[in-house]
This record gives structure tokens, sequence and C-alpha cells, in this order.
């Protein structure tokens, strides 16, 4: 037992240490090729967050709408996307390496009404958290090193401290592989906006307006109609039954007053 308490120490000590090396990241650099900041020689690569919000407007809707996602490189790919008539948006996933470049084509393709990029610094908590993940994994290979000579009650204590290693090294992993994937692929927004008016269209163009429109509308009725059935739906599983049973229940009084009046 004196052994596991001289170890966990020492494990709690070294923690502490890396701990404090993390939050203490140099604040000079410079920008490299890949639109990160590089630090120091002392430090690591800071580990930064784009995100692009551009609104686009065209009288064709649909030629930008499928111009913008053939811009797109065989890594990159369409997070979630809506087309309208009217109004369309897609965000997207493009790689951080080229985000100015796929900006720049953008602007030079269409007219941008507005256009935002922000970037989040999170050096910090990132290599907190890698800190934290390998002052685990180093503190799990001495408990399993240590196990060996364990005796019984040691055993337990030194499974329920690899438990609780295992959990937190899940959630770390998977913080770590999301700011990864958030920081190697920026989000970026376009919505686009029709400037086309409706007398200016071609027949092809109204129709399929009309269309499309039409379309629009009778989902959206549907959509009510289904939500105001559901809504319904407790009406008539409660209500139904009980209707019936007082029907039921009168009929049953009104034969029993006849049949009482006869006599």
């Amino acid at each position: 037992m004196k052994k596991l308490f001289t170890l966990l120490t020492l494990t709690l000590v070294l923690f502490l240490l890396a701990g404090c090396a993390a939050e203490n990241p140099n604040s000079g650099g410079e920008v490299d090729n890949n639109n990160t900041v590089v630090l120091a020689e002392t430090t690591a690569t800071r580990k930064i967050i784009y995100e692009v919000k551009m609104s686009l407007t065209s009288k064709d809707i649909e030629t930008v709408y499928e111009g913008i996602k053939d811009r797109l490189a065989l890594d990159e790919w369409v997070d979630n996307e809506s087309f309208g008539s009217s109004f369309s948006r897609l965000v997207l996933r493009i790689k951080s390496s080229r985000i100015d470049a796929f900006i720049d084509e953008i602007n030079d393709s269409y007219t941008v009404s507005s256009f935002n990029k922000s970037s989040r610094d999170v050096s910090i908590q990132y290599y907190d958290k890698a800190t934290r993940i390998l002052t685990l994994e180093a503190e799990q290979t001495r408990l399993l090193e240590l196990y060996e000579t364990a005796t019984v009650s040691e055993m337990i204590e030194l499974n329920q401290r690899l438990s609780e290693i295992d959990i937190e090294l899940q959630e770390l992993n998977g913080e770590i592989n999301q700011y990864d994937s958030l920081i190697e692929y920026s989000m970026v927004t376009i919505e686009i906006r029709s400037t086309a008016n409706f007398i200016s269209l071609s027949l092809p163009e109204k129709m399929w307006r009309a269309f499309t429109g039409g379309w629009d509308a009778f989902l959206r009725i549907l959509e009510l109609l289904l939500l105001a059935f559901l809504a319904l739906i407790p009406f008539i599983l409660v209500g139904v039954p009980g209707i019936w049973g007082l029907l039921k229940l009168n009929k049953y009084y009104i034969k029993k007053r006849q049949l009482k009046n006869r006599r």
C-alpha cells in the first residue's frame, strides 16, 4: 500500500508540472503557409479554428448553388444544404490550408453582399487536454506495472483508478478529435439570395419557380396537417372511448326507465 501511495503522489506532481507548462504558451510567432501560427521554438504550433459567413446575390440561384459545390476539393464536403427558388444555403467544410484561396474564388466569381471571417485560438485548451492525456497514459502504464505485484485490496483500488482513467481518456480523445476536425477543416456558410423579379424571368424559370413555390406550400400544409393530427391523437385515444362509454351508459338508463314505466 505504501508503494501505491508513493506512485500516486509522484503522478500527481508530474501532472501539476505539466499543467503549468501547458497554460503558458508563448504569445509570439508567425503565420506559416497553412494559415496556422507557428510559435517560438520552445512551444508548439498554435491551434486556430476559422469560421466564414458569406451572403451572395444572383439572378440565377441554381447556377451559383451548383457552381459553389463544384469548387469543392475531393477531401472537402457539404455539411448541410437547403435549396429554394429565392433563397438557398450551403454549409461547407473547407480545408483550412486553402480557405483564403477558396474565398478569393467566390469573390472573383460571384456578387458578395456581406462577408465575415472569424478565428478562435484554442491552443491553450488543446494542449492542456493533450498534456492531460499524456499524464493519464503515463499513470495508466505505472499502475499496470504495479498491478502485477499488488495485493488483492490494492488490486481493487487499482482497478477503480484504471476505470476512471479509461473514462477520462475517452472523453479527452473525443474532444481532441473534434478540435482536430474543426482546425483542419474550416466551416464556411454561404447564403444565396435571388435578385430576379418574377416578371423579368423567362417562361421556363417562371414555371419552375411556380412549381417549387407550390411544392413548398404543399409540403408546409402537409406538415401542418400531420402536426394537427398528432396533436389530436391524445384526445382521440381518451375522448372517443369516453364519449362512447357515456352514450352506452345513457342508452342503458333510457332502457331502464322505459322498462320501469311499462310496469
